[in-house]
């Protein structure tokens, strides 16, 4: 009779434990939540003070043309108005 205590050491099981372990050590999710809106904030602060743009293809019904977007602050007076004036529609 098999002992129903012996750990199985197959590999798929040795991989689930590891990425059990490794969830077990992140944060609540909402503070990572958290994190991540500030690692945002910071970085559309700095991006922005570096003027960083993207340049992409996108389609429209007169065909394809080249759009160029910006980052913008998020922790500038505009968008933070703009933000919590639309907070209930974003969310």
């Amino acid at each position: 009779m098999a002992n129903s205590t012996t750990k199985k050491t197959g590999i798929i099981n040795i991989f689930i434990e590891i990425i059990e372990s490794l969830g077990n050590k992140l944060p609540h999710p909402f503070w990572l939540f958290v994190f991540l809106c500030v690692i945002t904030l910071v970085a559309s602060s700095i991006f922005s003070y570096f003027d960083v743009s993207v340049e992409y293809m996108s389609a429209q019904a007169t065909g394809a043309a080249m759009t160029t977007v910006k980052v913008e602050n998020l922790l500038s007076y505009p968008e933070m108005r703009n933000f919590l004036s639309n907070l209930v529609k974003t969310y």
